[in-house]
C-alpha cells in the first residue's frame, strides 16, 4: 500500500495549508520512577480528557515510568477579518 503524502494530512485555506502539531513531556521531580501502576492507567484518562477539552486530536502518546509523552494534533482557528 502507498504511504499517504504529509501534505494530505494538513488542514487548508485557499491559499494556505498547515499541520499543527503539539508534543508534550512530563517528567517527574528528580526523574523519579514514579509513573507505574494505578497511576499510570490515571495519567492515560487525564491525557485523553485534556485534549477534548481543547478540542485536539490525540496522535500518539507513552508512558514510562520516569516520564510522559503525548502528540497532540490541534486544529487552528481561522478567523477574516
Amino acid at each position: 500500500m502507498k504511504e499517504r503524502d504529509p501534505m494530505d494530512k494538513s488542514e487548508s485555506l485557499s491559499h494556505t495549508a498547515w499541520d499543527c502539531k503539539y508534543h508534550v513531556v512530563c517528567i517527574p521531580k528528580r526523574r523519579r520512577r514514579t509513573l507505574c501502576g494505578e497511576l499510570r492507567k490515571h495519567l492515560g484518562g487525564v491525557f485523553c480528557k485534556l485534549a477534548a477539552r481543547k478540542e485536539s486530536e490525540t496522535v500518539e502518546g507513552g508512558l514510562m515510568p520516569d516520564q510522559a509523552m503525548i502528540r497532540n494534533s490541534v486544529a487552528m482557528a481561522t478567523g477574516r477579518t
